[in-house]
């Protein structure tokens, strides 16, 4: 019987946080247009979507995490997006708290 192996990924040593919580947006269409604009640009993003009670009147945010080596690229992807979806962009720009 051979003995078990351990193996290590030499990208995954240590904790580092290379995430960030790019962006939020409150409705559908704008979340469809930003993740076009990102999937175009072939830029990888994970969605976070904010918990909301059964009564309240606050909207559902929605936030989009991209790599941090992908900001520049995704700003400029989004700026070529309309006006009216733009003015409804929240840019976070802060590190990502994912939970494990």
């Amino acid at each position: 019987m051979a003995p078990e192996m351990e193996f290590e990924a030499g990208y995954n040593k240590g904790k580092r946080k290379t995430e960030t919580d790019f962006l939020s947006v409150v409705d559908l269409e704008t979340k469809n247009a930003v993740e076009k604009a990102l999937l175009a640009n072939r830029i990888s993003y994970f969605i976070k979507w904010g918990r909301t009670h059964l009564f309240s009147k606050k909207e559902q945010q929605i936030i989009f995490s991209i790599s941090l080596s992908q900001v520049e690229l995704a700003e400029q992807a989004l700026e070529k997006l309309d006006d009216p979806v733009k003015a409804k962009i929240r840019f976070l720009r802060k590190k990502s708290e994912r939970k494990k």
